[in-house]
């Protein structure tokens, strides 16, 4: 298919981000919403996790209140991840095959 497209339209590289699923899972159920600035948080504190280092991510409200989305539980999550992995791995195999016309998958992990 990138034969048809002009040179500059091409997909030349590829690029995967592999975070581990704990990591993951941890930061979306770390989401909140401070009601007093409206600013959208994080109080999960990711430490050297599979060498993850992400720490909370929060306003600067003297007395913020943090509101959790009612989605953001651990059983929507495990589907949103699970849903990601089927719908992302064909893409990844087809760019780690030799079908990818010369595309280099780059992962970073």
């Amino acid at each position: 298919m990138n034969e048809t497209w002009p040179m500059h339209l091409q997909i030349q590289k590829a690029v995967s981000l592999e975070v581990p699923r704990t990591v993951c899972e941890m930061k979306l159920l770390g989401r909140r919403e401070c009601q007093s600035c409206g600013k959208a948080v994080n109080i999960a504190n990711v430490n050297n996790i599979d060498g993850f280092v992400l720490p909370p991510s929060l306003c600067g409200c003297i007395r913020p209140s943090y509101t959790q989305r009612d989605d953001d539980n651990p059983a929507v999550i495990k589907n949103r991840l699970d849903v990601f992995d089927r719908q992302t791995a064909p893409i990844l195999d087809h760019y780690d095959s030799k079908d990818a016309g010369g595309t280099a998958l780059l992962r970073f992990a």
